[in-house]
Parts: structure tokens; C-alpha cells; sequence
């Protein structure tokens, strides 16, 4: 498993691994591997999977309720 950075320390609290909403299943779990200049919120663009994976969880939501994270 990838470490994450300092900056996805800070984004994904407190170890910088995004976990999802629904799982304890740790094959699901993505480190966040953001730096400082990435966007906030990071939709996974810089590569990182943690957050592309956070932002597709919120599209997936957004789809059933019509409301935005």
C-alpha cells in the first residue's frame, strides 16, 4: 500500500486514507496522495485515487438524492 502524503494527512483525517461510506473492507481504501498545490477539493485529477474515488462516491450520492456533498 502507497503512504500518504502530508497534505493527504491533512485532507483525508486522520491517517490520509479515504475509506468510503459504506465499507471496513480495506481492499476498498485509497491513500491519498494529494501535494499542497492540488485543487480543493481534488477530484483526482493530480492522480491521485483516493480522491477520485471520493468524487465519484459524491456523484453516486448526488445521483440518488439530487444533493451535493
Amino acid at each position: 500500500m502507497k503512504m500518504p502524503t502530508q497534505e493527504g494527512r491533512k485532507r483525508y483525517r486522520p491517517n490520509g486514507i479515504y475509506k468510503g461510506p459504506f465499507t471496513n473492507d480495506e481492499s476498498f481504501w485509497e491513500v491519498c496522495t494529494c501535494l499542497p498545490e492540488c485543487p480543493d477539493p481534488c477530484q483526482g485529477q493530480c492522480g491521485c485515487q483516493a480522491c477520485a474515488t471520493a468524487y465519484e462516491d459524491s456523484l453516486y450520492f448526488e445521483g440518488l438524492n439530487g444533493t451535493r456533498f
